[in-house]
């Protein structure tokens, strides 16, 4: 198995195409997007949606209409709360614009380091109207002038002094090394000691700063790794019980019921489902 970080996300982008948006329009359910990281500048535009979110090993409410900012690499999580909402999400592929656009020399040409700048920008008129030519860029240089536009607003704010959250290196450093052994590891029986242990931490320690930065347990967030593994592998074709051993799972019962839980279906009507897609298609 390929030594891929967890939840770096493995975004594809149409060739020569170096952005990435879409838009989501959420209805009634809790829904939640794990703890993940990626090369690409992501800024997401929130509409009438409560957001608990986790970057950079801080947590953060966010109430009232917004645009959030998250630098490349900078761990994360949002989750949504119960009701409906709109969701406009851009991600700008900074590895491949390097050549083209170097974004941290960027800032530090206007004085700002990239952790200092506002991951919060309340909502406001330019925004909403910012987040409409998101949705409609055609080109690169659309691209650039879409984010140079949020980057003024962005700076704006950080100059009022704007309450926004800053992401503190440690902890997202260390967030990114339990979540590399953990997805290194997870085909195995895991102990929390093992883990706190490559920290330097006592088991108690490690248990309370994890979950102070996450907003779950670790255990939680193992078993929702390991249940997003399963469900890559049933989707290629493996079986339920091939499934369970390869994710480290003793117990199938446990692991058929922690799978509808994270994903509303048992792992058979799953693969039934599966199946009865691809007859459709065929």
């Amino acid at each position: 198995m390929a030594n891929i970080p967890p939840y770096k996300e493995m975004r594809t982008y149409e060739k020569n195409r170096y952005w990435h948006v879409y838009q989501w329009n959420k209805t009634g359910v809790d829904t939640s997007v794990g703890m993940h990281y990626d090369n690409s500048v992501e800024i997401n535009f929130f509409f009438n949606t409560v957001v608990d979110a986790y970057i950079g090993g801080k947590h953060y409410v966010f109430k009232e209409d917004c645009a959030i900012l998250v630098m490349p690499n900078v761990i994360h999580s949002f989750t949504y709360e119960n009701g409906d909402g709109t969701v406009i999400a851009f991600n700008l592929d900074t590895n491949r614009l390097k050549p083209i656009f170097d974004i941290d020399a960027f800032l530090a040409h206007h004085g700002i380091h990239a952790q200092n700048l506002p991951a919060v920008i309340p909502m406001n008129d330019a925004l909403k109207e910012l987040s409409q030519d998101f949705l409609s860029l055609n080109s690169l240089t659309d691209c650039f002038i879409a984010f140079l536009k949020f980057f003024r607003i962005a700076k704006n704010e950080m100059e009022k002094g704007t309450d926004s959250p800053e992401v503190n290196a440690s902890h997202n450093d260390e967030l990114r090394t339990i979540l590399s052994w953990t997805r290194q590891n997870m085909h195995q029986k895991i102990s929390i000691d093992a883990i706190a242990q490559l920290l330097g931490y006592n088991k108690s320690y490690f248990c309370r700063k994890f979950k102070n930065a996450t907003g779950m347990t670790y255990i939680a967030f193992l078993n929702h790794i390991r249940i997003c593994e399963a469900h890559r592998l049933l989707k290629r074709g493996v079986s339920v019980g091939q499934a369970c051993d390869a994710i480290g799972f003793e117990d199938t019962s446990y692991f058929i019921s922690l799978f509808k839980k994270q994903y509303g279906i048992t792992p058979k009507k799953f693969i039934e489902q599966i199946k009865n897609n691809a007859e459709k298609e065929t």
